[in-house]
């Protein structure tokens, strides 16, 4: 088959088909398409456009892919939307220079499905005997570095307990306003929930704290406050 076209590039058109003498053309009009997958984006840096309900806060980021593809977000800069209880989603746009422009959009609800915490607002809202145990992967840190905040609930009463929500209260502003998700707790049961911080590359030495409280993810401020603190490590 002998094609005839006419212009160059993408905006060449085809003119007319021509068999060859001796060739047998059948069903012309078929089209068939065959997509190829190029696998999981792995070990890549992605650029990544956050856009949550606040246009004000909306910022470019870079994530980076693991060996399975999938996106770490060490600095917690997508789950910090989260931490203001006015902003219900946040659209992110993925760009990428061989797939091009795909945007997702995460409700409050994907988050705390995703998040594996059992939130039942439906439930009423009982707060016993509880044991509140937090913990940093560093007592001393130094700025610009990362470290990992991890807040533990038990559940000492006999009642299930619904929604349990911690946040954090400091007069640091990287520390302060995070919230860790806990969900509902059956009589004896346990949850933990760890958040990655960055720790900001200007700090002065000295002691940092924050304090924890214990809320319903939709009830009361929090309460049952426990203090936690580290000694920043000037280099």
């Amino acid at each position: 088959i002998v094609y005839h076209y006419s212009g160059k590039g993408n905006s060449r058109k085809l003119l007319k088909k021509e068999i060859l003498k001796g060739e047998f053309l059948e069903d012309p009009s078929e089209k068939v398409s065959e997509i190829l997958s190029k696998g999981v984006l792995k070990n890549q840096k992605i650029k990544i456009f956050c856009v949550g309900e606040d246009k004000a806060k909306s910022k470019f980021i870079f994530l980076q892919t693991d060996e399975n593809g999938f996106l770490i977000d060490k600095t917690g800069e997508i789950i910090k939307h989260f931490d203001d209880f006015l902003n219900n989603s946040v659209t992110l746009t993925f760009f990428h220079e061989e797939y091009g422009k795909q945007k997702f959009k995460i409700t409050r609800n994907d988050f705390l499905e995703a998040s594996g915490a059992d939130i039942d607002t439906k439930r009423m809202s009982y707060r016993g005997e509880m044991q509140i145990i937090a913990t940093s992967s560093q007592k001393k840190i130094a700025p610009g570095s990362q470290i990992e905040l991890a807040v533990e609930i038990v559940n000492n009463s006999q009642k299930y307990m619904s929604s349990l929500l911690v946040r954090s209260f400091s007069r640091h502003s990287w520390l302060n306003g995070k919230n860790f998700y806990i969900g509902g707790l059956n009589p004896g049961e346990r949850h933990k929930c760890t958040r990655s911080i960055y720790v900001p590359r200007i700090m002065s030495e000295g002691n940092v704290f924050l304090e924890l409280g214990i809320a319903d993810l939709l009830g009361p401020l929090p309460e049952e406050k426990q203090k936690l603190r580290f000694t920043i490590i000037t280099k």
